[in-house]
């Protein structure tokens, strides 16, 4: 074996090592993963959320599309050189040094997941931290909240990709768990993707962005933008962004 798939495979290993460890610690302590999402994990959002952010375009997206592209390239020109050595008689396959270089990027694709998202898993409940306690309600109660949510969604239709954000940043102020930086929102510019899996928005821990499924209609962009950004404080549960 070639000393440099050698170290690929070395380098793979550790990386895999140090992420399931990572998740191991944060599922079994809350304390850590608390810890974790509260001061080093916005330092990513600040930074990489940030400079992402710049771009009005979801980066995640784009960078997609341009790895599955490489990915089938890369695996037609693995098969042609191993065709070619193996008619060669050459001792090494070319698949030995591709496989380990794939391996090597899976290893780092799981350990940006781990740290940029995984982890947060283990995080405290948001209703834990709050104390907030589920109660019962009638349905008349719940038929007047939907009306005055549909009465000031009417009234706020403009700018809801604005304002949402800002929504998320006026609440930091009553909850401290949620202030902090929040990049742009973004709609990806290809959204059938999304909607074949009957989704509404995305967040790519590989970026730190928020994106959601521009093909929707209006009046879901504001929970969905806010659903994804929620994210963003680390609150990875789908219920838990839901209810924020």
């Amino acid at each position: 074996m070639k000393r440099p798939t050698l170290h690929k495979l070395i380098l793979s290993i550790l990386l895999f090592a140090i992420s399931f460890l990572a998740l191991f610690t944060s599922h079994k302590s809350s304390a850590f993963a608390d810890w974790y999402s509260s001061t080093i994990y916005p330092l990513f959002v600040s930074s990489i959320g940030r400079f992402f952010g710049i771009f009005q375009f979801s980066v995640s997206e784009i960078g997609l599309y341009i790895f599955v592209i490489l990915l089938f390239l890369s695996l037609i020109r693995m098969l042609i050189s191993s065709i070619y050595k193996m008619y060669a008689q050459k001792k090494n396959p070319a698949w030995l040094g591709y496989g380990s270089s794939l391996l090597l990027l899976c290893g780092c694709l799981f350990t940006i997941y781990t740290f940029f998202c995984g982890i947060n898993y283990g995080h405290t409940s948001f209703a834990e931290k709050y104390h907030l306690e589920s109660g019962q309600y009638t349905l008349a109660e719940l038929t007047s909240l939907c009306n005055e949510l549909t009465d000031q969604l009417n009234t706020l239709s403009e700018d809801l990709q604005d304002r949402a954000r800002a929504a998320m940043f006026s609440l930091g102020a009553a909850y401290p768990e949620l202030s902090g930086y929040y990049p742009q929102p973004k709609g990806l510019l290809f959204p059938a993707f999304l909607s074949v899996q009957n989704l509404s928005g995305i967040y790519s821990p590989f970026t730190i962005e928020a994106n959601y499924n521009s093909a929707m209609v209006s009046y879901n962009l504001p929970f969905t933008i806010c659903h994804e950004l929620s994210h963003l404080r680390g609150f990875m549960q789908e219920e838990e962004a839901n209810y924020i």
